[in-house]
């Protein structure tokens, strides 16, 4: 089961659009990484992971999306995970030599939730 299937249990009202720029040429290995340490922790501190993209013929991103339950469930998952997490903790450091910039974040609410939660509840 994807971690976009089990999310179907709880109504995402809150998504996060991702865009990291990585150093040249690691996109793949970047999303082995974050694949094999960070998805399932994730997941079960409230965080998850609804999609992943990658760019025909560009080799240093990393788009993906993440949803929340509410504002409140991102806050605190925020805190947890990379405050608190010893995932972030172990592994945080080998993600961040890996990218250039990962402030390109979009947070996207409440007017598409509904629309994309039907979507993603097709899809399992």
């Amino acid at each position: 089961m994807t971690n976009a299937q089990e999310s179907n249990n709880q109504e995402i009202t809150v998504l996060e659009l991702r865009n990291y720029l990585l150093k040249p040429n690691m996109t793949d290995e970047f999303k082995k990484y974050f694949n094999a340490h960070f998805v399932a922790p994730m997941h079960i501190l409230g965080g998850f992971t609804l999609g992943q993209f990658k760019i025909d013929s560009v080799n240093d991103r990393f788009v993906w999306f993440r949803g929340f339950k509410n504002m409140e469930a991102r806050i605190k998952f925020l805190n947890d995970f990379y405050v608190d997490s010893k995932t972030w903790k172990d592994f945080g450091k080998g993600a961040n030599e890996m990218m250039i910039n990962s402030d390109n974040v979009y947070l996207l609410a409440s007017t598409c939730h509904k629309y994309f939660y039907q979507f993603l509840r097709r899809e399992s």
